[in-house]
This record gives C-alpha cells, structure tokens and sequence, in this order.
C-alpha cells in the first residue's frame, strides 16, 4: 500500500496532481468532503443502528 494512514493519504490527494486526476477520472470526485461534513453526518446517528447494519 502506498500510504500509510488515511492522514497521509488525504494530506497527498491534496497535493499531488496524479491521486487528484486518478480521483477525477476514475470516480467522478472532483473535491472530497472535509472530515467535518463526516462527522456532523454521522454524530447524529445512534452507533448500534449502525452495528446491527453490519453485523446482519
């Protein structure tokens, strides 16, 4: 694997052109959302709503 931790990565797609392309061209992602957008999506939801998702 290329990177080492997702921090690693997320701080690379920013800066390098080659991981920004492969994102544009492979998955149509022009931008990714901000790890707050994540949280604020998730913290509302009630973990185990989640758990038995995964687990069924």
């Amino acid at each position: 694997m290329k990177y080492p931790s997702l921090l690693k990565f997320d701080q690379d797609s920013h800066s390098d052109l080659t991981v920004k392309s492969n994102f544009q061209n492979l998955y149509n992602v022009i931008d990714g959302s901000p790890d707050t957008t994540f949280r604020e999506t998730f913290d509302v939801i009630d973990p185990r709503q989640l758990q038995n998702q995964l687990y069924n």
